[in-house]
């Protein structure tokens, strides 16, 4: 059964529960700026990179990146970078695609979606 996640929060803290996380890292934001983007892993040369996703559903299933499995298919879609990310009005960005995860132990293809998040403007 597909697993799907909604990515509808960024935060730069744990959560309050820390029951959910996904990590990204921009490792050149100088170069970034606005447009799509293939989303990689931390070996690739992607300019988003994709460091961790795990967590538990609402029914307590344990879920967990699986790099090691093909399948990462993802884009990150970024608007309004500005001043290479430092711009004090932030900018936004939309993660969509496919990623592989364990969920429970079972190997599965999960769906990123959801809607574009604010990032507040960063001190490169």
């Amino acid at each position: 059964m597909p697993t799907s996640i909604t990515v509808d929060l960024v935060q730069t803290e744990p959560a309050p529960d820390s029951s959910r996380f996904f990590t990204l890292c921009i490792p050149e934001p100088d170069n970034l700026g606005n447009g799509t983007f293939d989303l990689g892993y931390e070996t690739s040369d992607a300019d988003v990179l994709l460091i961790d996703v795990f967590g538990q559903t609402e029914s307590g299933a344990e879920y967990q990146l699986d790099q090691n499995a093909p399948g990462l298919a993802a884009t990150v879609t970024v608007d309004g970078y500005c001043g290479d990310g430092s711009d004090p009005a932030g900018f936004s960005i939309a993660v969509t695609g496919q990623v592989p995860l364990v969920v429970d132990g079972t190997p599965e293809t999960a769906a990123l979606s959801g809607p574009a998040v604010a990032i507040e403007a960063q001190d490169f």
